[in-house]
């Protein structure tokens, strides 16, 4: 959802025969309107002026504005890795990203400051799953359950908080 709760942003496929895009949906005209081709996992920034999404083939983040103008890419990863999720800050200023290596069992938070260009590590642990920032300024993870239970229940995760406590504007 967009802050003024009038707009929704999708992202995916846009049908069987049709490629990944990004469209907004306005809940009061009911009007879709197509933003961009070849994008998804799109995010809406918390004043809604921008819009973050991964490339379709998870090496690039993305930002452009929430019109679907002036895109441009902020991040791409080395063979080898992906980006499986993005969010954003609660004050706009920083990226948060899930990045996963194929080739070593990792998966990593990181955040990107978005004037500076610089990267830091929040968290490492081959079981995260997902994430989300919240308006509080922590990390809400998901991790998967590792266990060597038999009798667990498959598919179960366990939610971690991650107070932000080095970052100028997070909370």
């Amino acid at each position: 959802w967009f802050q003024d709760g009038t707009r929704l942003l999708v992202s995916g496929p846009g049908g069987p025969d049709q490629g990944l895009g990004i469209w907004t949906i306005s809940v009061v005209s009911r009007t879709l309107r197509k933003l961009r081709d070849d994008a998804w996992l799109a995010t809406p920034s918390p004043d809604g002026s921008l819009v973050a999404f991964i490339s379709p083939d998870y090496r690039e983040i993305w930002l452009m504005k929430s019109s679907g103008e002036e895109s441009r890419r902020l991040l791409s990863i080395q063979s080898g890795a992906t980006f499986l999720q993005v969010a954003w800050a609660p004050d706009g200023q920083r990226l948060a990203y899930l990045k996963n290596y194929s080739t070593k069992f990792e998966r990593v938070i990181e955040t990107c400051d978005l004037k500076a260009g610089k990267t830091s590590v929040i968290w490492s642990n081959p079981l995260l799953k997902s994430f989300c920032w919240s308006p509080r300024g922590r990390i809400i993870a998901a991790l998967s359950e590792s266990t060597t239970d038999a009798s667990a229940t498959p598919g179960q995760s366990d939610l971690w908080e991650v107070e932000l406590r080095n970052f100028e504007k997070a909370s």
